[in-house]
């Protein structure tokens, strides 16, 4: 069993190993509970940030942090468009990882309008992945 923990201190969640593999498993299940993308999640063992590909093969306690989106930089804002736009998945991931609200576009369009127009169904998913507003 997985013990997730709120950083207050509150169980968040058990959740049975068998129905996870790694920390991004996880984070998808635990982004059904709690609603906030696995983007947004940090999960911790023992003081240390936990990478998504980590296997969870054995019972823990992990605490769940979560973070709101950062303040983008003209940069970011504008490589987020362009791997939008460019189909360029592992790009997007990054920069959702980096915790690039995905509702913020380069002044014309909006990420997923862009990736939609380009006809990039995984970076739509991914987006989608990520709760970016299908109505912006």
């Amino acid at each position: 069993m997985l013990h997730v923990w709120k950083v207050s201190g509150e169980l968040f969640s058990a959740v049975p190993l068998e129905t996870v593999n790694d920390v991004r498993s996880l984070k998808l299940h635990l982004q059904k509970l709690c609603g906030v993308p696995r983007f947004r999640q940090r999960l911790l063992h023992d003081g240390m940030f936990m990478d998504e590909g980590f296997k969870l093969d054995s019972h823990m306690d992990v605490q769940l942090v979560l973070q709101p989106y950062c303040d983008a930089s003209q940069e970011q804002l504008e490589g987020l468009a362009n791997a939008c736009s460019g189909g360029m998945v592992q790009d997007v991931e990054g920069f959702l990882q980096q915790r690039v609200d995905p509702n913020l576009g380069n002044g014309r369009y909006t990420p997923l309008r862009s990736t939609c127009w380009h006809g990039h169904l995984d970076v739509a998913r991914l987006l989608l992945e990520a709760k970016a507003d299908v109505n912006e």
